[in-house]
């Protein structure tokens, strides 16, 4: 299986779960985003692809991040634990 494949089915697994834990149909999410149900069930499947503005549209449906839909990683929004530190080769310009 190539990875463009892998990756495609990992993405469409996490739209399912999420879908399903919250208890939305294929059409529920169909009508609310504009994607035809059977391009979902496609990409669910793992075989087909979202363009970055309907991965988009769906990460706001399902109250998801980008990230995790495309990674499966949750990345924190509060980031003021740790300071941004400016390299010194760059605070002397």
């Amino acid at each position: 299986m190539s990875e463009e494949l892998g990756l495609k089915k990992e993405i469409g697994n996490r739209i399912r779960v999420l879908r399903n834990s919250q208890g939305l149909s294929l059409k529920d999410v169909s009508g609310m985003s504009g994607i035809s149900v059977g391009h979902l069930s496609d990409v669910e499947r793992g075989e087909s692809a979202l363009t970055g503005e309907k991965i988009a549209i769906v990460a706001k449906i399902l109250n998801e991040t980008t990230d995790y839909l495309l990674t499966g990683e949750r990345v924190t929004k509060d980031r003021g634990d740790s300071p941004v530190s400016i390299p010194s080769a760059l605070s002397e310009l």
